[in-house]
């Protein structure tokens, strides 16, 4: 039963009660006052159901049209509305609306067909069950970077993305005095390098040019360059092996706190004293790498610790030594990374031939500096995943390790196998060069760092994680705004930046002293390929044939319910001045 027949049926049996006691007295009512009593019951109780669901308007429209950012000329069928988004194009004649929830609410409809880039963000979640059509238009220009994580100074830096529809293009990446440090064909994923020599912030520009030389996108790419004491490592390896000898030894010439636990089988185990993988036990480091077996081998209870200490603030790094087990592989997957069965090889990218590049990284004249017989790398097949971040590609563009965002910590996964391979091939560099960026992006970077989302957008809502109750944000222009932290979503605030370039995050650690995390928000406009991407492939989540729409949405909405209370109000009124003239046993 429906809460409409339920209500129908509570006031039914209420004027059937009504009758029944008029009648009983009739003897003291009489007359005309009995007869109008009656009449007006049943009307009283209408008005009354009217005033709490009022009647809905007419049937929904059949399909509503939303036209978005991008939409080409605005064509609408018979049977079809047409409706403007603000972003959309303004074309003369054609209603617009605000958002999605007021095109709806004026026009109600169970299947909507969107036109152009694709809804955003702040419509997405109005779609609901309606049956949704979309066709992504072509995608066209530099849809795609991977920005890079804080570096050491001095340290080398990696950014990927990836062009589409740009035959003959090249990429270069700009330095902040102008000079081009490392280029690449455009013709689909690309990696590039360069260096900051100082701590601080650094904005180089990638620049997509065409097979004419005209220069399609000009994007700017933060880098941030910080000194950080040396991150404390916790290894969990399942067996020991060449992997795990020449990882230990990168760990000791980096100068990082490692310690290891290596199993060799029959519950013995090697290294330095055991770690009680509890809160208690993992609370000192700030970084776990493990693989698969030892993976495997975790008690629920160490499961739930290692995932705690990442939820926490902390970082963990998952590693296989061979084929994943279908059981490990499906709970990795479950982490958010798509791991495929498949082993397959790679080749990491050569150092760039640029003699500017190679000057800066000081191996100018080297002649291995710009060899190309780097070792071929087995990996397992990894997939780009919504909310994954790349953390290293080969030189084809293949991913080959990921992290993404698990509470206040990152959670990643690795493809190599063999990167020890570098070593031996005479690469220590190379090998020193992958692992330094693994753990520089997912250890735990400082005890109050707080957490924002890649590349926010000024004008666009951006989550800010783990701070403090004194944070604030400073602008580029000095305006200071406070963010409020909700307590209950894992110490986050909403954060509307209003301007773009470098602001600050500031705020107070536990010894009282000021932390500042630097956040780059880029411009409304800016990477406009890349934004049309990610609108598409989120609006494109959203398509359905409806099969599963509720009942409810494929009628109009309901109307005023202020005339039905003025009506069932007057009829209240004339029957208690009916009534006030009875007899005292109807007081």
């Amino acid at each position: 039963m429906t809460p409409e027949h339920g209500l129908a049926l509570l006031l039914a049996s209420a004027v059937l009660l009504a009758w029944a006691r008029l009648l009983f007295w009739r003897a003291q009512v009489g007359g005309w006052r009995l007869a109008a009593l009656i009449g007006l019951q049943p009307v009283f109780a209408a008005l009354l159901y009217l005033t709490l669901l009022p009647p809905r308007g007419g049937a929904a429209d059949a399909i509503l049209v939303i036209a978005t950012r991008g939409a080409p000329a605005f064509l609408s069928s018979a049977g079809e509305r047409l409706v403007a988004l603000p972003e959309a194009p303004f074309r003369a004649g054609v209603e617009r609306a605000p958002d999605l929830a007021t095109a709806l609410r004026r026009h109600p409809a169970d299947r909507l067909r969107v036109i152009g880039q694709g809804l955003e963000p702040r419509d997405r979640d109005t779609v609901g069950d309606r049956a949704l059509v979309f066709t992504a238009p072509p995608a066209h220009g530099l849809v795609r970077i991977d920005p890079p994580g804080p570096v050491a100074p001095g340290g080398v830096f990696q950014l990927g993305g990836q062009v589409v529809d740009v035959p003959g293009g090249t990429v270069a990446l700009i330095d902040p005095a102008g000079r081009r440090v490392d280029g690449a064909k455009a013709d689909a994923a690309f990696l590039l390098s360069g260096t900051v020599r100082a701590a601080g912030t650094a904005t180089f520009v990638l620049r997509l040019r065409d097979a004419s030389g005209r220069v399609v996108t000009d994007v700017q790419v933060p880098v941030l360059a910080r000194a950080t004491l040396a991150p404390r490592v916790l290894l969990l390896s399942g067996a020991a092996g060449p992997e795990i000898k020449y990882l230990r030894r990168w760990a000791g010439d980096a100068g990082l706190a490692l310690v290891t636990r290596i199993a060799v089988g029959g519950g013995v185990e090697i290294g330095d004293p055991p770690v009680a993988l509890t809160p208690a036990g993992l609370a000192p480091f700030d970084l776990m790498i493990i693989d698969d077996r030892s993976w495997a081998g975790l008690a629920g209870g160490e499961r739930a610790a290692l995932m705690g200490a990442v939820r926490g603030g902390r970082g963990l790094l998952l590693r296989s030594d061979g084929p994943l087990a279908a059981v490990t592989r499906q709970q990795w997957q479950a982490l958010g990374f798509g791991i495929g069965p498949a082993i397959s090889t790679a080749r990491l990218a050569p150092v760039a031939d640029d003699a500017a590049f190679r000057a800066r990284r000081g191996d100018l004249g080297d002649p291995l500096a710009a060899r190309d017989d780097l070792p071929e790398l087995t990996r397992l097949a990894l997939a780009p995943q919504a909310g994954m971040v790349a953390l290293a590609r080969a030189a084809d563009g293949t991913l080959l390790a990921g992290w993404r965002g698990l509470g206040s910590g990152r959670i990643g996964f690795v493809g190599t196998i063999d990167s020890f391979a570098l070593t031996l091939a005479g690469h220590g560099d190379r090998h020193a060069e992958f692992w330094s960026g693994l753990v520089t992006v997912l250890a735990r970077p400082g005890s109050m760092a707080a957490m924002v989302p890649i590349l926010p957008r000024a004008g666009e809502r951006t989550r800010v994680c783990r701070i403090g109750t004194q944070a604030a944000v400073v602008a580029p222009d000095g305006t200071t705004m406070r963010l409020l932290r909700d307590p209950t979503a894992n110490d986050c605030a909403a954060w509307w930046p209003s301007e773009a370039g470098w602001h600050e995050i500031r705020q107070r650690d536990a010894s009282g002293g000021s932390v500042a995390t630097p956040v780059f928000v880029m411009a409304a406009d800016s990477f406009p390929a890349a934004q049309a991407a990610a609108d598409g492939d989120a609006t494109a989540q959203l398509v359905s044939d409806g099969t599963g729409a509720k009942a409810a949405l494929t009628v109009g909405a309901r109307g005023s319910p202020l005339p039905w209370f003025l009506a069932w109000l007057v009829s209240a009124v004339v029957l208690w001045g009916i009534e006030r003239r009875r007899t005292a046993v109807f007081a």
